[in-house]
């Protein structure tokens, strides 16, 4: 909606204590914000962003950092289901030997969105307008049923239709993802691609 709201300042906002920032990897992806993977193509986010994944499903540390055990989506919007399944093997056999033993925890808090081959647009233009789209509002709908703490969006810029030159258009394309992150409770991660100098 484009209409302003407003609260005057709460007196509670200056009397007590603000809620801590809840983070699914503390202090790197705070839960109801986006965050950005970003590096070269061939660098290995895909396989990152899969094990970072299964480590937070299991609530388990990555790159030093803790986790918070939660369910994880991963859309895969870039590479074929055979690609994705790979990766997933590989993740696996990394995990440390008590992890694998927990392989009902991964099938029950990973889950898999395949949209390869298949256009997924978070913000279209409409009348005029570039608006959050349908199929972005259907996914913040689907995380918060299924209680979704970090969604992995693999990659970026197969959810554009707008022109990513464009800084107003690209501020719109990340207010679709922060409209996620805000009404599905949940960190959103974006893999992205460096631009080839």
């Amino acid at each position: 909606t484009n209409k302003i709201v407003f609260n005057y300042l709460p007196v509670e906002w200056i009397t007590e204590i603000p809620p801590e920032q809840e983070f699914c990897v503390n202090p790197l992806v705070p839960i109801g914000a986006v965050t950005l993977i970003n590096a070269h193509g061939g660098t290995g986010k895909s396989l990152f962003a899969l094990k970072m994944a299964a480590h937070i499903a299991l609530g388990l540390p990555i790159v030093g950092a803790e986790t918070n055990a939660g369910k994880v989506a991963y859309i895969s919007l870039e590479d074929s289901e055979n690609s994705v399944r790979n990766r997933i093997f590989k993740t696996f056999n990394t995990l440390p030997e008590e992890a694998q033993q927990r392989i009902e925890e991964l099938t029950t808090k990973i889950m898999i969105i395949d949209r390869y081959g298949i256009q997924t647009h978070m913000a279209i233009h409409e009348d005029g307008n570039i608006v959050t789209s349908p199929i972005a509002r259907d996914l913040s709908k689907l995380l918060k049923e299924n209680e979704i703490t970090c969604v992995f969006v693999d990659t970026l810029i197969r959810t554009n239709g707008l022109n990513e030159n464009d800084n107003t258009q690209m501020g719109a394309l990340l207010v679709a993802f922060e409209g996620i992150a805000k009404e599905a409770k949940c960190a959103v991660v974006l893999i992205h691609h460096t631009a080839k100098s």
